[in-house]
């Protein structure tokens, strides 16, 4: 795990603190244990489980969720990869494992294996989780229960020589917004000279990592082929 921590003061807590209640929740779901993991969730809680149609109001709604998947996968499992703090937010990029061994989000059990990378965004007020979103791949999810065909991935390969990435000067996250505004000017040369020569890239839907080129020639096909004026709004920046 690699832990960053970037001022965590919004709330008077310092950073080790929000990551112990969250540590402690995560901890919690590896033992299936979702009494101890929701004592450390609001009451009010709202979470925002990205595939569902709108987010789970309340800590009973977020229990429930859990129990179902738990239901679904009984030996459910995750992993810690990095995790990054700014003021009351914890961000954490992870990944599950599980078998479907249940009934879950209306599939009949598949006996398949199921792993999934994972983006956690947790928002904390007075010592508690108050907001939390789990951003992932769903459609890889379903491929991988067999409920949805895998895709034919079309090539990847960028119709012209990406020139080389251009320094910024920027802040990360001016770089991010600014990377933002060149995705949604739909301009994949433009886009090509803010990204790292080196970069990779997982994303919903795309089952292998993809390099800088490919990242560049996915793109393409995205902007071109199959969506045009494509914009991309930031949440919020951390």
């Amino acid at each position: 795990m690699i832990t960053l921590a970037l001022c965590a003061q919004g709330w008077g807590q310092e950073a080790a603190d929000v990551l112990a209640i969250r540590n402690a929740a995560d901890v919690a779901l590896n033992a299936h244990d979702l009494d101890t993991m929701m004592s450390h969730w609001a009451d009010d809680v709202v979470y925002n489980y990205a595939p569902l149609p709108a987010p789970l109001e309340g800590k009973d709604a977020a229990h429930a969720f859990f129990t179902g998947l738990l239901v679904g996968f009984p030996d459910f499992a995750t992993t810690e990869g990095r995790v990054l703090v700014a003021d009351n937010i914890v961000v954490v990029e992870h990944s599950t494992t599980g078998t479907h061994q249940g009934p879950w989000m209306g599939i009949p059990p598949t006996g398949n294996a199921v792993a999934a990378p994972h983006v956690d965004i947790y928002e904390f007020e007075d010592g508690k989780i108050k907001r939390a979103a789990s951003y992932l791949d769903a459609a890889s999810i379903m491929i991988q229960l067999g409920v949805v065909p895998a895709p034919d991935m079309p090539d990847l390969t960028p119709s012209f020589v990406l020139p080389d990435p251009e320094p910024t000067g920027l802040s990360p996250i001016e770089a991010a917004t600014e990377m933002l505004a060149r995705w949604s000017s739909n301009d994949p040369v433009a886009l090509a000279k803010i990204v790292h020569q080196d970069m990779s890239f997982n994303g919903a839907g795309v089952p292998v990592t993809l390099d800088r080129n490919a990242y560049i020639g996915l793109n393409e096909v995205i902007f071109f082929p199959a969506f045009s004026g494509l914009i991309g709004q930031p949440t919020s920046m951390v």
